[in-house]
């Protein structure tokens, strides 16, 4: 590919959708900048054009995908008439982001070490806010009286990796269903935080609200 010659966005969408397949699949070690190349259909050479190397390309890809991950909460969080709705409404929302970048969350668990202290540091400020809008979220629950005995930030870490793990067992070509999953899912995670501000039990049938692709 020529300099130039193919749209900049496109050109790179297109090696990040193939990074991520190879990562992926390969994981980084593993991975080859030839093999990107050869799958967005381009040379290994047209990729320092985009990328400064294979490291690059990696913390693009969690980059960005930790971005629209905090972004997603960060809008959900508001959405819910009380705190309880707007956790069933976080990890419903969590559950169909990882559902929709299953290869995205597996990148970020296994490769996440490869890339430099200083890229590191940066994702991990972005896997915080995700934390803190969890906790924020259980805090204004436990100001309404609910959570007892319950620490806003363990519960914040055990909800995202329960849910984060899911990547290690489900298969949309297996036995279960997404929607038996998800509704198991979010009423066992409300389960575990007892009864609500309300008195109702938290895992009750809540409005969950329907997620956008």
């Amino acid at each position: 590919m020529q300099r130039g010659s193919e749209n900049p966005v496109s050109a790179r969408d297109s090696l990040l959708r193939a990074a991520r397949d190879v990562f992926f699949e390969d994981g980084y070690q593993k991975a080859s900048l030839r093999k990107i190349g050869k799958l967005a259909g381009t040379s290994q050479t047209a990729i320092y054009y985009y990328f400064v190397d294979k490291q690059d390309v990696l913390f693009t890809l969690i980059d960005d995908f930790t971005n629209h991950f905090a972004n997603k909460l960060t809008t959900t969080f508001a959405s819910g008439r009380n705190p309880r709705e707007q956790l069933a409404n976080m990890i419903s929302a969590q559950l169909d982001l990882l559902l929709e970048n299953s290869k995205d969350i597996k990148i970020l668990s296994q490769d996440k070490g490869h890339l430099s202290e200083i890229q590191q540091r940066l994702i991990r400020s972005k896997e915080k806010t995700v934390v803190t809008i969890y906790r924020a979220c259980l805090n204004e629950w436990r100001k309404a009286g609910g959570l007892t005995g319950i620490d806003s930030t363990v519960a914040a870490f055990t909800v995202i990796g329960a849910i984060n793990w899911l990547y290690q067992w489900y298969s949309p070509d297996g036995l279960l269903s997404w929607e038996t999953v998800k509704k198991s899912m979010v009423r066992q995670l409300l389960q575990g935080f007892g009864e609500s501000a309300d008195g109702k039990p938290a895992f009750e049938e809540v409005g969950v609200m329907e997620t956008a692709n």
